[in-house]
């Protein structure tokens, strides 16, 4: 008989197969606010490389007269050309696109890497060593108020199916600005802290005559903290977006963040690969989804326009629009033409589509980034996902609700007892 009943039971699949819960974050990356904070994000990112990139320190640039903004190349392929696009160069050049668009997705752990990587480099000097941190801490910076707010986000939307808007997410970041910018700096202090033992013992191998033996004896301890500083290297750099997942949804600091990512990390990396290979996968179908969605969009705009406007209109309307949509994003260096007023109110509104459409690479990421910790709280700890930090939460009990004086702000008198009447002697004794 039971087992007739639970044959006719639907299957929770979601709580059989944790990981299908991250095909929830298209619907939640999805959403303008965050969009807009991711294109926000990324405008900040791309103007402060651009001044870093003319500070004294920095290494010589290629080319450093141009700028490239976010949007000029969301993602490796064409798309639609709003001008003389064909529909069906898409279709060619669709497998391309899913081959070398899962980088867009994990476009935001370059930002960390890259000046990382800088500063492990063998040869590094003073001046590639400020070049490298200013680029970190910039990024760091933005990130911990943008990244902050879209997983804060995600966090609620993803748990309790609650939205928040944008001034209270950024509201919320700022509140916990220090945790966010200082949770992936603490492992790289622990770097440091054993790079100093390291550069201690070669200060010992120049004493003459025996610091070269007994550098040579104790080797161990190098190769030691060399691999502790490995592993501290490889949680920080497999596990900071998680940081921030951790600081938005339990509202905690940064010394939490930092020991429930390493726990994750270390604890659980099996889940982590899976769920990680999971969402880059599923990412790489959205962007290259979101990509021709907004292309078709807006080569259909300019094809039924120019119907009754013209190529030649048409052409000068695009001209101030990105490249991959139509436009030519160097039109003025290479012909010398000034676009009308109307092309440059298309190109506004052309230019904030295309920083949209590359916004939701940087949304999606932090969106599974965020779903991913809760699976993985829910592996270690057994948190239900729908456990989350709220300001105002009040802890509930079993105790009933007091009510009358019990309730009352004001003090209780209390009052002297009654005096009671003597007792009588009997009259009939």
């Amino acid at each position: 008989m039971d087992d007739a009943r639970n044959a006719n039971m639907p299957i929770l699949w979601r709580r059989q197969l944790p990981w299908l819960h991250i095909f929830r974050a298209f619907r939640i990356a999805v959403d303008p606010r965050k969009l807009l904070l991711a294109g926000l994000a990324m405008l900040f990112l791309s103007a402060g490389e651009w001044g870093i990139d003319r500070l004294p320190f920095a290494p010589p640039q290629e080319n450093p007269a141009a700028m490239q903004w976010p949007w000029e190349q969301p993602v490796q392929w064409d798309g639609f050309s709003a001008i003389d696009g064909q529909p069906g160069s898409v279709l060619v050049q669709m497998p391309r696109a899913f081959t070398e668009t899962w980088r867009a997705v994990l476009r935001p752990i370059d930002g960390f890497v890259e000046p990382t990587r800088l500063l492990f480099h063998p040869r590094l000097s003073w001046t590639l060593a400020a070049y490298a941190w200013t680029k970190l801490l910039w990024t760091l910076l933005v990130w911990s108020v943008f990244g902050g707010a879209i997983t804060r986000m995600a966090a609620l939307h993803f748990s309790r199916d609650e939205r928040i808007g944008m001034l209270a997410s950024l509201k919320f970041a700022a509140a916990r600005l220090l945790s966010y910018f200082s949770a992936p700096l603490l492992p790289l202090a622990g770097i440091g802290f054993f790079w100093l033992l390291c550069m201690l013992g070669g200060l010992v191998g120049r004493i003459p005559l025996v610091g070269e033996s007994i550098l040579g004896a104790l080797w161990i301890l190098p190769l030691i903290f060399s691999l502790l500083m490995a592993l501290i290297l490889i949680g920080v750099a497999a596990g900071w977006p998680l940081m921030y997942a951790t600081i938005s949804a339990e509202g905690s600091d940064a010394f939490d963040g930092l020991s429930r990512t390493f726990s994750y990390v270390y604890d659980r990396p099996l889940h982590y690969l899976w769920y990680a290979v999971v969402a880059v996968t599923y990412g790489t179908v959205l962007v290259v989804f979101v990509s021709l969605l907004f292309s078709l969009t807006v080569y259909l705009a300019g094809w039924s326009v120019a119907s009754g406007l013209g190529p030649k209109g048409m052409s000068d309307l695009y001209s101030a629009a990105p490249e991959h949509l139509g436009g030519t994003s160097d039109w003025r260096p290479r012909s010398g033409y000034e676009p009308e007023i109307g092309g440059i109110l298309a190109g506004v509104w052309l230019n904030l589509a295309a920083l949209l459409q590359a916004g939701f690479a940087y949304s999606y990421f932090w969106t599974a980034t965020t779903i991913i910790y809760f699976l993985l709280r829910k592996s270690d700890d057994g948190t239900d996902p729908d456990e989350v930090y709220l300001p105002d939460q009040v802890e509930d009990d079993e105790l009933l609700p007091l009510v009358g004086v019990a309730d009352s702000d004001q003090p209780v008198i209390e009052r002297p007892p009654a005096e009671q009447p003597d007792e009588q002697p009997d009259s009939a004794s």
